[in-house]
């Protein structure tokens, strides 16, 4: 399980035991772990590294998210760790690949063009090249919304999806 615990005001314990019991107490001004001590080590370094990423300033977004409560950590956390139906122990390359495509899908890391012309490789990608579906604009995230060619198809998913929903 996962839960953000705020015991300091730059430090996110997210780690706790299946118990819901969170990892440290206080007693008399001094913390006290509620883990082993090997799963509280764990978890206050997963913690410090959760802090160094949202403090990057490509995560600014994400950390708003984060201090407003929009995000549930819970389940974005659960959703990474059983994307498989095969053993923790188990690795394979498309559970590794699935997780990859998430993660970056999920904190707008997938490389469109637009982000390869300008930052990632702009000696590869011409300057010049546009959407390859309307060949409009530039393939940013917003034009992918509102790209002629895509909206009749991301009409149909809103419809379809709507209707899931109600029945």
């Amino acid at each position: 399980m996962y839960v953000f615990l705020y015991f300091t005001p730059h430090l996110r314990i997210f780690k706790t035991t299946s118990l819901n019991t969170p990892p440290i107490s206080y007693r008399n001004d001094f913390i006290i772990p509620t883990l082993l001590t090997r799963s509280f080590v764990k978890a206050l370094f997963d913690a410090q590294n959760f802090n160094k990423y949202i403090e990057l300033q490509r995560s600014s977004f994400i950390s708003f998210l984060t201090n407003t409560k929009s995000i549930d950590w819970l389940a974005t956390w659960n959703r990474f760790k059983n994307c498989s139906t095969q053993p923790k122990s188990h690795t394979s390359f498309k559970k590794s690949i699935h997780t990859t495509f998430s993660s970056k899908l999920m904190l707008d890391e997938l490389p469109l063009l637009y982000k390869l012309q300008t930052t990632r490789r702009p000696d590869l990608y011409r300057n010049n090249w546009n959407c390859f579906l309307c060949d409009e604009n530039k393939e940013t995230w917003e034009h992918v919304w509102q790209c002629s060619a895509l909206k009749p198809r991301l009409l149909s998913l809103l419809t379809s999806t709507k209707q899931a929903f109600e029945t």
